[in-house]
């Protein structure tokens, strides 16, 4: 098992690498590996995350992630410190993982069809203020871990 998370993880970066370098195909779709049990626990579906290439750019460009983060994304999503329904989407949820560059960042994953097959799509990613959490506890978002 972790010799496979290993591999995605370099295929994973490899294809950033692609992509910084604008050597991808347009329709490119990036994989992030499996969601781990607790995830899937927690509403998202067994199925692969997949990122698109707008994405990508939109937290590079509006998001203001930096590389080292995005190449993590994989390991991020495989270690959630907490899981937050979304305010506007009962298909999506927002994973909190923690980074060592910018502290909390932020996840949204939406279940989706795409070509017919049931996907986990990255929609963003994004530093966040603890500020802005609790708002989201105080609000009932908060789904796990249960206090």
């Amino acid at each position: 098992m972790k010799k496979d998370f290993e591999l995605l993880l370099k295929d994973y970066q490899h294809a950033l690498g692609l992509f910084r370098n604008q050597q991808l195909s347009r329709n490119y779709l990036f994989c992030l590996g499996m969601p781990c049990q607790i995830l899937q626990m927690n509403g998202i579906s067994p199925s692969p995350f997949w990122m698109f290439q707008r994405t990508l750019n939109k937290m590079l460009k509006k998001h203001e992630l930096i590389w080292n983060e995005i190449a993590l994304l994989p390991y991020l999503l495989s270690q959630p410190l907490a899981v937050y329904r979304s305010r506007s989407d009962d298909f999506s949820r927002v994973v909190l993982a923690e980074s060592e560059y910018s502290a909390t960042i932020v996840l949204v994953i939406s279940s989706t069809e795409h070509n017919g097959v049931l996907i986990n799509e990255v929609k963003s990613a994004y530093p966040k203020e603890s500020e802005s959490l609790a708002v989201w506890e105080a609000q009932g978002l908060k789904i796990w871990p249960k206090k």
